[in-house]
């Protein structure tokens, strides 16, 4: 009786051990590896174009909030045009602020980096991420959609 005794108390004092998830995690972002298609983006004649999204979608690169049905982390974006290589970025879902980013592409045109805050948890995270460009721009596209007729700075990353 008391070894039952002894274990039916013992259980409980199992069922509370740390599990190996338990604790405070950074991610690394260095670590990370992205597989698949790459990023398609186009910006021409002040409109933004993300090619590759799940659903695709265009919109006025004006700074407003534009719809974007389709997608359930955002319901609206907005793009505004920073610089001749530079766009700002907002996503909002049902009015709330989700994510920002600014990205700029290298003055080669071979890189486009990136600055996010992801506002969806109980604190923002923020982060920074690159890409290198693997294909070129559309035709008479120009830096930041100018149409000066260089390559497109935001078309086809990976």
């Amino acid at each position: 009786m008391k070894r039952i005794l002894a274990l039916v108390l013992f259980v409980p004092t199992v069922a509370l051990a740390q599990s190996p998830f338990d604790g405070t995690w950074k991610t690394r972002l260095d670590s990370i590896q992205i597989s698949g298609k790459p990023d398609v983006f186009e910006l021409s004649n002040d409109v933004y174009e993300c090619k590759s999204c799940v659903p695709p979608y265009k919109i006025k690169a004006d700074g407003t909030d534009q719809p974007v049905p389709g997608h359930d982390y955002m319901d609206h974006e907005a793009v505004k045009v920073a610089s001749a290589s530079s766009i700002d970025v907002t996503d909002k879902k049902a009015g709330k602020l989700m994510f920002s980013m600014t990205q700029t592409v290298s003055a080669d045109g071979t890189k486009l980096s990136t600055k996010f805050t992801g506002y969806s948890g109980a604190k923002p995270v923020t982060g920074a991420y690159s890409e290198k460009r693997v294909g070129a721009g559309a035709a008479g596209a120009g830096a930041a959609g100018a149409g000066a007729g260089s390559p497109d700075p935001f078309i086809d990353f990976s």
